[in-house]
């Protein structure tokens, strides 16, 4: 299936504007076997004319994500990915999410502040690697790099980027340790 109406669910909301690129290469999965009252709640995705979705392998969402790509911007997620309920992602520019990152519920992933300060937007890529954890309720701030093997706290706000095998948590988020792998 590369068509993203093939993965919606009765109540899903899917809005996608001509001209948007959507490349699927494997599949996504919407996962509602959960008993959470939350978990039968609906995907929201929405992507503007010019953006792109970008899906390598298998990726897996929970139910109540929302997801908006704003024209001529991209989103790239990787094999093994899974995003958990109640999350949130904005992309306005772009936003690359590695393979094999476990996103917790409640998480917040920005690349814009949405609003002008002193007249002008400030929008910033986004990347984050291979094997990140992010933890429930955190919120990725745009211009960051999390590098590959980080673990993100719980709760955490992620304003600046974060080298490769870390464990960074607060507001806002520092490294705390070093850490070689989380399973």
């Amino acid at each position: 299936m590369n068509n993203l109406n093939d993965y919606k669910g009765i109540n899903d909301i899917f809005e996608i504007d001509g001209g948007a690129d959507i490349r699927i290469i494997g599949s996504i999965y919407i996962d509602r076997e959960s008993n959470i009252s939350s978990y039968h709640a609906p995907v929201y995705i929405r992507i503007h004319k010019n953006a792109r979705l970008e899906i390598e392998g298998k990726f897996t969402i929970l139910p109540s994500m929302d997801l908006v790509i704003y024209q001529d911007a991209v989103l790239k997620i990787g094999d093994g990915t899974y995003i958990n309920s109640d999350s949130e992602i904005r992309c306005k520019k772009s936003i690359t999410i590695g393979r094999n990152c476990a996103i917790g519920r409640r998480c917040n992933i920005m690349d814009s502040d949405f609003h002008e300060l002193d007249g002008k937007e400030r929008i910033e890529s986004i990347d984050i690697g291979n094997h990140v954890w992010i933890g429930n309720d955190v919120t990725i701030l745009k211009g960051v790099s999390i590098g590959n093997n980080c673990v993100i706290g719980a709760k955490s706000v992620v304003t600046h980027s974060i080298s490769q095998g870390c464990v960074a948590a607060g507001n806002p988020a520092i490294i705390i340790r070093k850490c070689s792998d989380w399973r």
